[in-house]
């Protein structure tokens, strides 16, 4: 078996059958309504390679982001690709891929070692480890990780977003032993800090430091529970458009310098791989070819700098005058339906919520997109927060964009996908992390 890496936690896996397998490519510069690019960029000519070429035999797509599942790559691919899945009781994952197009969906049990083809497939369900990084509050199981086994035994384990906690594992290494390759996202998909409007500069500087820190010790928490032979930390996008200046406070990339300075907390006998672009490595022997067939290399600054010129999707949004849209009754409809969703749930985070939408770019102070703003509590059926509301409850504050919150109440995207991406701005009183609140957001539509 070789891998070979393909960005953010992209790798494309060669079998002794000759037969190969993507896992979770991304290659557009628009993911998440234009926020996100990869870094580094894969090159046309090597996208071509890749996609039409010499596509690949299998698929394996761990969730619904836009960082791992990419429409672009699908609809290069032949439909009839299997592509390989966790079997949920929710569909919202096959749908989707159905949605594309792809006819030949792989369903797999959780942690049941499953035969395909020459190979075989350990898939792993959504560990939901407490985070920072509410990538994953949707309402339901969103994640996975899959453990591929070649006829010859070698193996390799993608946990990508998937962060498993030690104790995790070792139950992983235990059951199904300890893979010669383990790679781990060793960044934070979220808009913590950067988006967080409680902090000035120097703050989110320090708590990207925090946020570094956390994450390189989660990556070597999991890796001392697997002992694999290599450990290969992920991760790596660019912010664009408008919120490039954000770059600066996110931690969209593995920090090389953390990641040699706690070194010492790998195993005996693991050996920590950064990989670049295009890096392969045959894991049998360790045989390693370096960054071959992706163009010109690029620099971050350059692709950042690539990046700030782009626009964001919702940018080219523009409302024709003579619709009326009634936002303030959409956001009152939208609070109704979450407060059915929270009985079902049975679920009532004590916050007191305010939405302030802003109008921004083409959408001027009195069009139908104006500003607006909305208050409510999660304990109240009434669609705003009375009055009296007590000044010193928990509050949380949101910032978004007309244009972007339009599309949310009419589903044109959802709550989760555009949180994470960093296109809503944050305060909240006290700074504590609330998952509860992210996932009944996820609920917020008309």
């Amino acid at each position: 078996m070789d891998i070979e890496y393909l960005g953010n936690t992209g790798f494309l896996v060669g079998l002794q059958s000759g037969e190969t397998i993507a896992l979770d490519w991304w290659f557009s510069t628009n993911a998440f309504h234009g926020a996100w690019a990869l870094y580094p960029p894969i090159s046309p000519d090597y996208r071509r390679h890749l996609l039409s070429e010499n596509p690949p035999d299998y698929v394996f797509i761990s969730h619904l982001h836009a960082d791992h599942l990419d429409p672009e790559v699908l609809k290069e691919l032949d439909k009839e690709t299997p592509v390989i899945i966790g079997k949920r009781a929710q569909p919202h994952l096959s749908r989707c891929l159905k949605g594309l197009g792809m006819r030949n969906i792989v369903e797999v049990p959780f942690e049941e070692e499953q035969s395909i083809g020459s190979f075989s497939v350990v898939l792993f369900d959504d560990f939901s480890t407490d985070s920072d990084a509410p990538t994953d509050e949707v309402g339901y199981q969103l994640d996975s990780a899959i453990l591929i086994r070649d006829r010859d035994g070698v193996s390799f384990l993608n946990l990508n977003d998937d962060i498993p906690t030690r104790r995790q594992t070792e139950g992983i290494a235990s059951r199904y032993g300890q893979p010669d390759a383990a790679a781990m996202v060793c960044s934070s998909a979220s808009s913590y800090p950067q988006c967080m409007l409680n902090y000035d500069d120097a703050q989110k500087a320090e708590k990207r430091r925090e946020l570094i820190r956390k994450t390189t010790l989660r990556f070597y928490d999991a890796m001392a529970g697997l002992e694999p032979r290599i450990a290969i930390p992920c991760g790596g996008c660019t912010l664009n458009g408008a919120l490039a200046p954000l770059a600066e406070f996110a931690q969209i990339l593995p920090d090389e310098a953390v990641m040699q300075e706690q070194r010492h907390r790998l195993p005996t006998g693991t050996e920590l791989l950064s990989m670049e672009s295009r890096d392969r490595l045959e894991l049998r022997d360790g045989t390693r070819s370096l960054a071959r067939g992706n163009g010109t290399p690029v620099s971050y600054r350059e692709a950042a700098a690539e990046a700030a010129a782009r626009q964001l999707d919702h940018e080219r949004i523009c409302i024709p005058e003579s619709f009326r849209i009634l936002l303030p009754n959409m956001l009152r409809r939208a609070r109704q339906n979450l407060w059915r969703r929270q009985e079902s749930l049975d679920l009532f985070p004590d916050w007191l919520v305010t939405l302030r939408v802003e109008p921004l770019g083409s959408v001027q102070p009195g069009d139908t997109l104006g500003p607006v703003e909305l208050s409510y509590t999660f304990d109240l059926a009434a669609p705003e927060a009375p009055a009296e509301a007590d000044e010193n409850r928990q509050h949380i504050e949101f910032v978004v964009d007309a244009r972007l919150l339009f599309m949310v109440l009419v589903s044109g995207t959802v709550w989760d996908n555009v949180y994470t991406a960093s296109l809503i701005q944050t305060r909240r009183h006290p700074d504590v992390f609330d998952p509860n609140v992210t996932k009944l957001m996820s609920f917020f539509a008309v």
